[in-house]
């Protein structure tokens, strides 16, 4: 169940919001939206469409919300931001040789 994150609001900006969520939808399948919304407590937020509306409707929930906390009482978008930039950088890496990393 979500709630207030202890009056603690994101410290990630709009556009990094944008572009984490961005990433989500390069990054994955519908599946694997919905997958990842149901490990953040987010179902019914990103409703049906192609990838990019439901992230949007990701980032439009997230923006607007910013004090939200997840079930563990942490930020929810420093949550998910967070999240979503691990993922992203370690798709990254998994493209480059070995000596790379």
């Amino acid at each position: 169940m979500l709630g207030k994150a202890n009056g603690h609001m994101a410290q990630f900006s709009r556009r990094t919001v944008l572009a984490a969520t961005d990433a989500l939808a390069d990054l994955r399948s519908h599946a694997g939206i919905d997958r990842f919304v149901l490990e953040h407590g987010l179902e019914g937020i990103t409703g049906v469409g192609s990838k990019i509306a439901r992230t949007n409707a990701l980032a439009r929930h997230l923006i607007e919300n910013p004090e939200l906390a997840n079930e563990d009482g942490e930020n929810l978008t420093d949550a998910v931001v967070s999240t979503l930039v691990r993922q992203a950088i370690d798709a990254s890496k998994d493209g480059y040789p070995a000596e790379f990393h």
